[in-house]
């Protein structure tokens, strides 16, 4: 947010914010096959994955996320986990 000369940043957050973050890392990983990089890393090696389905685009994003270990402190006195209110998952 500009204010006056300053040039401030603005703090959002919830899910308003992680659906552009999600979609955009969706976006990589579809991009990451198409360009052949699966599976030994290097562009054009392979076409094996040319045209990757949703199911293993939310595979990767799914099996790529980590546990968010601030969210018990922030959101509830239980123990977090995994697949739970507090994660988003």
């Amino acid at each position: 947010a500009n204010v006056g000369d300053r040039c401030d940043t603005l703090e959002n957050s919830g899910t308003s914010m992680a659906t552009p973050i999600t979609s955009g890392t969706a976006m990589q990983i579809r991009q990451y096959f198409q360009e052949g990089y699966y599976p030994d890393g290097y562009k054009g090696s392979s076409s094996l994955h040319s045209n990757p389905s949703s199911a293993l685009v939310k595979a990767v994003l799914m099996i790529g996320a980590r546990e968010i270990l601030t969210a018990q402190r922030f959101f509830s006195s239980d123990p977090s986990s995994y697949y739970d209110f507090n994660q988003g998952w």
